[in-house]
């Protein structure tokens, strides 16, 4: 009820509309943590369930991260296992396409670097070399 009132009149419009979607996501983000700790068991919650999902939810920005540039790489770091995850799942299954993963606008103009794995067409590539652009130039299937 306190945080309500605070988030509701302590802040001004912006920031207060800024701190509830925050909360919204946030919350939403822990919610699939849930989803993506069964998709790494294997479909299963089994006996280290809470330990994955603890790992998976320490994973999600929050009040303690000490900046964008760590929040960012944080959500990336998920969205990387998640499309890992996804990547055994056929890119087409009768009448229905897989959509493309999410990628965060400062992704779409760079590459992720040297040793991250990107997923193509229901496979998993490692980058081995970058241009200065940032563009991969080598890569090898993991």
């Amino acid at each position: 009820m306190i945080n309500t009132a605070l988030q509701n009149n302590a802040l001004d419009k912006k920031t207060g509309e800024a701190v509830r979607n925050y909360i919204a996501d946030y919350k939403n983000m822990k919610d699939k943590a849930i989803v993506m700790q069964m998709e790494m068991q294997g479909g299963k919650i089994g006996r280290s369930s809470q330990v994955a999902l603890n790992a998976i939810i320490n994973q999600i920005p929050n009040g303690s991260t000490p900046d964008s540039k760590t929040a960012q790489q944080q959500v990336d770091n998920l969205q990387e296992q998640q499309d890992i995850l996804m990547a055994k799942y056929p890119g087409k299954y009768q009448d229905y396409k897989k959509v493309e993963a999410y990628k965060a606008k400062a992704q779409e103009a760079n590459s992720l670097g040297v040793g991250h794995v990107v997923s193509q067409g229901g496979q998993n590539f490692v980058i081995d070399e970058v241009d200065k652009n940032g563009k991969a130039t080598k890569w090898h299937k993991q």
